[in-house]
């Protein structure tokens, strides 16, 4: 999650205007909360990254399944189209019986 306005102040206040800390000692948890608030920032940017990639993927299967839908019907739709042949109209001749 990103870093909040809160979090700087509650930063700035405890640690950075502390007399009682040396620099040395101030410079440490600056260092120290930096690379926390770099490390959750980059933890929020996989699981992001993570969310789209999947989304993504899920996008293509569907595209996938549409196109190959719209490709079935695209053949049936020609398989309608085809001519139909006149056949000769068969006649039965029987022969003549006597009787």
């Amino acid at each position: 999650m990103p870093v909040k306005k809160q979090d700087i102040q509650e930063f700035y206040e405890l640690t950075l205007l502390d007399e009682t800390k040396t620099v040395q000692q101030k410079t440490i948890e600056t260092l120290l909360i930096a690379s926390k608030w770099e490390h959750d920032n980059a933890v929020k940017t996989n699981e992001t990254n993570r969310i789209k990639q999947q989304e993504y993927q899920q996008q293509q299967e569907e595209l996938h399944r549409q196109q190959q839908h719209l490709l079935q019907m695209q053949i049936l739709q020609e398989d309608s189209k085809l001519p139909i042949i006149d056949l000769p109209e068969a006649k039965l001749t029987l022969p003549k019986v006597s009787r």
